[in-house]
């Protein structure tokens, strides 16, 4: 999908959770159905991720759809990330909104739509990493991000070279079996070890609640085994859980966590920056360091001081505007494919899988699709964000991704 920047200066109203009427009644319009979780276990973090896609779809309009005489609509839908709601509720979406696009909450939403996509036509557009339910071929499921078995892979790789190691590092896992993602990095991870024994080795895993309060006793069999990092890749309380068990017990393990359970809102519940202290997060994507410069922070800029955006720099936000990035520059592509009249989500499914995904503002990297893998692979790298004397820093920068074989 290339690009080619515009100038920046129209201002427009941004309406947050409604739908977005643009003010260009002789323009095409196109719609997007936003699928949000307001009310269930990542509410917490929902707000800013929504803020920034919606400011980015308030900026395509005014810098670039009003000069392909295109305009795109959006409407919230909460799903509770639950996937029966999704379920429940795409039927009337679809009829009473025809949309191109679905921007996904997570794995709840592809569980219960994918099968589905290929026969309404309509493109879905992850939020996070992608997951194993989404790696199959002729998917209408994209990500903007590799699976997390790929990222936190990566993590793997810098950390047993950074630590000049000769041994496999020894990982422990904690999350819920009801939270898919965790599930899926397990399954994943495991496919990586099994690739990598030298690398690393999987010697414990906690399996609690989605929202777990006290983990010590479980956690103290972890420590006991001898785990050397952590990985948590569900939701902030089960970090907030983990972190409290290992204060506890005395124990000085990093955590690794991903973009939606970040260090700066895992260390906030918690009391402050300095909780987190030498844990890290990875993810394919700008991390939201209070110093960062840079094109994700000039665009960020610029949708704060002229499109609403209310939301504070961070990773949170910065997840929210990369699902629409993605998604606005997928439409964007297709327009010039295909001209701006009759757009189907067939089309915009084609020059996902044809084409060159730029233009991405820097948020996330350049990179393509293929039909046997809807989430980035040539030109797809991840960042490692750490907090380093209780400063939100960036550890290390385009670090390869894992090459995992599908689990």
């Amino acid at each position: 999908m290339r690009f080619n920047r515009r100038t920046f200066g129209l201002a427009v109203a941004l309406a947050t959770g409604t739908i977005t009427i643009p003010a260009f009644a002789q323009e095409k319009t196109y719609n997007v159905a936003l699928f949000s979780d307001f009310s269930g276990p990542f509410a917490n973090i929902m707000r800013p991720v929504h803020a920034g896609r919606e400011a980015v779809f308030a900026w395509w309009n005014a810098e670039v759809g009003k000069d392909l005489g295109v305009q795109i609509g959006t409407r919230t839908y909460d799903t509770r990330y639950d996937a029966a709601q999704a379920a429940s509720l795409w039927p009337g979406i679809l009829s009473e909104l025809n949309p191109l696009i679905i921007g996904s909450t997570g794995s709840t939403d592809i569980a219960a739509l994918s099968q589905r996509l290929p026969e309404d036509k309509v493109v879905m557009m992850a939020v996070g990493g992608a997951t194993h339910a989404g790696w199959v071929d002729d998917s209408w499921v994209f990500f903007p991000r590799a699976t997390y078995a790929h990222e936190y892979g990566g993590f793997l790789n810098w950390f047993y070279e950074t630590q000049g190691r000769s041994e496999p590092i020894r990982v422990g896992l904690v999350g819920s079996q009801q939270a898919l993602l965790t599930v899926d990095l397990h399954d994943g991870i495991q496919a990586f070890i099994s690739e990598n024994p030298d690398k690393a080795a999987m010697v414990d895993v906690i399996w609690d609640a989605p929202q777990p309060t006290d983990l010590t006793a479980p956690m103290r069999r972890m420590v006991n085994a001898g785990a050397e990092v952590i990985f948590v890749n569900s939701n902030t309380a089960t970090v907030v859980a983990t972190k409290r068990a290992l204060q506890a017990l005395g124990a000085n393990i990093p955590i690794v966590t991903s973009s939606h359970n970040s260090l700066p809102t895992a260390g906030q519940t918690l009391g402050g920056l300095d909780q987190v202290e030498g844990d890290f997060e990875v993810y394919g994507m700008a991390v939201a360091t209070e110093d960062a410069t840079g094109p994700a922070r000039e665009f960020y800029d610029l949708l704060a001081s002229e499109y609403g955006l209310e939301a504070p720099w961070g990773v949170l936000t910065l997840q929210g505007i990369a699902q629409a990035i993605l998604s606005v520059r997928s439409i964007e592509a297709a327009i010039n494919a295909y001209g701006p009249d009759d757009l189907t989500g067939e089309k915009v499914r084609e020059v996902l899988i044809t084409e060159t995904a730029v233009g991405n503002m820097g948020v996330i990297p350049d990179f393509s699709f293929t039909a046997d893998a809807t989430f980035p692979t040539e030109g797809a790298t991840v960042n490692i964000g750490t907090v380093r004397d209780g400063r939100y820093t960036t550890a290390a920068s385009d670090v390869p991704l894992a090459n995992v074989k599908r689990w």
